[in-house]
C-alpha cells in the first residue's frame, strides 16, 4: 500500500518477521498526521497466542535503515567485490561494475522515489526483522544488472549476499515493536557528515550574495531545486545537533536519508528540532 506519492510502502512484499511471516503496511492518523507501520499477520489475524510474536514496525525508521545500508553497501568497492566475485565477471566488466556503484551511491539520496523503489524490488528479496538485528538479502546477479555488469553467471546455487542491521526487539503494546530509536550510533556517520558540511557550503555561497537566486544557484550547481533548499535548511539546525551529528551521537533511526526527509518541514525552533529529530530535551 502506498501513502501518496511520497511516501510509497518500499518494502511491501518483501518485509517479513523472525517466523518469516510476511508484515503487512498499514497506517494510523493521529491529529490530522498518517503514521505508516509493517505489521506481523498475527497481530492482524487477532489471534492471542500467535500475536505474542508478532511485530509492528514504524515503516518510515526501517526503510531509512535500510536504504542507507544499501547506500553503504554500494559505496564500498570492497562490499561490491565480494558480492559479484562469485558471478565471474570478465576484467572489464568487474572495473565497470565498481565505477557504476560509486555513482549510484553519490546520487543516492537525489534518486527520485519511483527510481530507488524500482532498484529496491529488483534486488532485495527480503527484509527479516529478528529480535536483535535486521538482515538485508540481497541478489548478487540482479546487483549486477544493475550495476550493467553482463556476462556474470546466473547459476540459482549462489547464495545471496546477507547485510545486517543491529536493532533491539522490545515489548510495546500490542505484541512485540522494533524499537530503532533508543540508543546511538558507535562510529561517526559518514552521510550525515556530507550532508552537514554541504548544507553550510552552500548556506555561505548563499549569503555571500554570488548567486541571484536558489534557481540561478540551482542550475550552476547541476542540483535538484529541492535538494538544494533542503540542504540550505539544514544549515539552520540547533548547534548541539549539529555537533551530535558530526561525533556520531545521534539516534540510530536519524540516517542521511531520513535527515533529508524531515528537513522538508524543519521546525525553526531548537527544542522542537530536537524533538523532531529524536534527541533528548
Amino acid at each position: 500500500m502506498a501513502v501518496g506519492a511520497e511516501a510509497p510502502s518500499l518494502l511491501a512484499g518483501l518485509i517479513v518477521d523472525a517466523d518469516g511471516s510476511r508484515m503487512t503496511p498499514i497506517h494510523a492518523t493521529k491529529k490530522a498526521k498518517r503514521y505508516r507501520y509493517y505489521v506481523s499477520a498475527s497481530l492482524l489475524a487477532g489471534d492471542p497466542p500467535q500475536a505474542q510474536k508478532g511485530m509492528r514496525v514504524p515503516a518510515e525508521d526501517i526503510e531509512a535503515l535500510v536504504l542507507d545500508q544499501l547506500r553503504a553497501f554500494f559505496s564500498s568497492s570492497t562490499d561490491i567485490g565480494d558480492a559479484l566475485t562469485p558471478l565471474d565477471l570478465e576484467a572489464r566488466a568487474f572495473d565497470a561494475a565498481l565505477r557504476n556503484a560509486f555513482t549510484l551511491s553519490k546520487r543516492w539520496l537525489a534518486m527520485p522515489p519511483v527510481e530507488m523503489k524500482s532498484l529496491v524490488l529488483d534486488i532485495v528479496e527480503r527484509v527479516t526483522i529478528a529480535a536483535n538485528r535486521i538482515d538485508i538479502w540481497l541478489s548478487r546477479a540482479k546487483i549486477a544488472a544493475a550495476l550493467e555488469a553482463g556476462g556474470g553467471s546466473q547459476r540459482p546455487d549462489i547464495d545471496p549476499i546477507t547485510v545486517s542491521i543491529e536493532a533491539k526487539l522490545r515489548r510495546a503494546g500490542k505484541g512485540k515493536r522494533l524499537i530503532i530509536a533508543n540508543g546511538a550510533e558507535a562510529e561517526v556517520n559518514a552521510g550525515l557528515v556530507e550532508l552537514i558540511k554541504d548544507a553550510f557550503t552552500i548556506r555561505i555561497q548563499l549569503l555571500s550574495g554570488s548567486e541571484d537566486s536558489i534557481e540561478a544557484m540551482s542550475g550552476r550547481l547541476g542540483m535538484n531545486k529541492c535538494r538544494l533548499t533542503s540542504l540550505i535548511r539544514l544549515s539552520h539546525l540547533a548547534p548541539d545537533i549539529v555537533c551530535a551529528l558530526l561525533e556520531g551521537r545521534q539516534p540510530i533511526e536519524l540516517t542521511p536519508t531520513r535527515l533529508l526527509r524531515l528537513s522538508k518541514d524543519l521546525p525553526h525552533d531548537w527544542s522542537e528540532q530536537r524533538h523532531v529529530f529524536g534527541f533528548a530535551a
